[in-house]
């Protein structure tokens, strides 16, 4: 059976087991696509939402789920916990800056937030927030950043009893499974939840990703080396409608990997959500949200 054959297989049997699970919006892609490619034909391009607003609607709508989930409270409880946002892959921290800007508004000022990329960024929006909370921005690949050392070494400013909160958007390929790795190596009773958008599956591989024996139920060792590649068609129009679908039910595989993981590893409920227009907004529109079991 060829791997694109498999693909089929494997995400078919996927939405039929999580049909009436939480899981179910994972496996909407043909769903979805269709809505997609009608409103591409009814409206062309000029439909879609310029980049600001794309963005901007992105961020709104992750804050919501946040919020609904406990990962933005209007008060610290009793006793007071700082939470940690750490934003993997942060760009100009686009994220934190909503997420601040919001606590902010809500009255709740006691957070810290933590913004790691490996690049230098103009235009950064760490200012819009870093005189009222505690930040830091680290400029380093997210492979050699350890958190756990890093919130070691400002024990005087982050309080010992504080909460750890992984938050990205759009964070590329291995850098996700990386962000998971790194809340694995946390002190558990200081984790309290994940926020990931996921995007650009492409780039994952076998050393990075975080739920290998799950692969391997399904494809071979040879074949997991070369599947993230087949996500690539999911974006790309240069390829046919068939092969753009193919892609996607490659992204959701992989993300199912992960949510196994978060739930059997990082011991954290999770719930994927379609947190957005697939059209309109993005078409990486898969978001990962996890909170501590209680």
């Amino acid at each position: 059976m060829t791997i694109s054959a498999k693909i089929e297989v494997l995400y078919a049997k996927l939405k039929e087991l999580n049909a009436e699970t939480k899981f179910a919006s994972l496996f909407q892609v043909d769903e979805v696509r269709d809505q997609v490619e009608k409103e591409l034909k009814e409206q062309g391009e000029e439909g879609k939402y310029s980049q600001y607003l794309k963005h901007s609607n992105q961020q709104a709508k992750i804050i919501d789920i946040m919020l609904k989930h406990g990962l933005i409270l209007k008060e610290q409880p009793t006793p007071k916990m700082p939470y940690v946002y750490v934003e993997f892959g942060a760009g100009r921290a686009g994220l934190s800056s909503y997420v601040a800007l919001k606590l902010l508004e809500l009255g709740n000022k006691e957070n810290v937030f933590i913004a790691i990329d490996r690049d230098a960024r103009k235009f950064k929006l760490d200012k819009d927030y870093k005189d009222h909370m505690l930040s830091y921005r680290e400029r380093m690949d997210i492979a050699d950043f350890d958190l756990r050392k890093f919130i070691g070494c400002k024990e005087v400013e982050i309080k010992s009893d504080h909460k750890i909160i992984a938050i990205a958007k759009h964070l590329c390929g291995g850098a996700t499974d990386l962000a998971l790795t790194s809340m694995k190596l946390q002190d558990p009773s200081h984790s309290l939840g994940v926020t990931i958008a996921t995007c650009c599956h492409h780039c994952c591989d076998a050393k990075t990703y975080v739920n290998l024996p799950y692969l391997l139920e399904h494809f071979t060792s040879e074949e997991i080396t070369v599947l993230p590649r087949f996500s690539s068609w999911a974006v790309s129009p240069q390829v046919s409608a068939p092969k753009q679908r193919l892609g996607f039910k490659t992204k959701r595989i992989l993300d199912f990997g992960r949510c196994k993981y978060i739930e059997e590893v990082l011991k954290m409920d999770v719930t994927p959500y379609q947190y957005c227009d697939a059209f309109k907004e993005s078409p990486e529109s898969t978001l990962l949200v996890a909170t501590v079991r209680q």
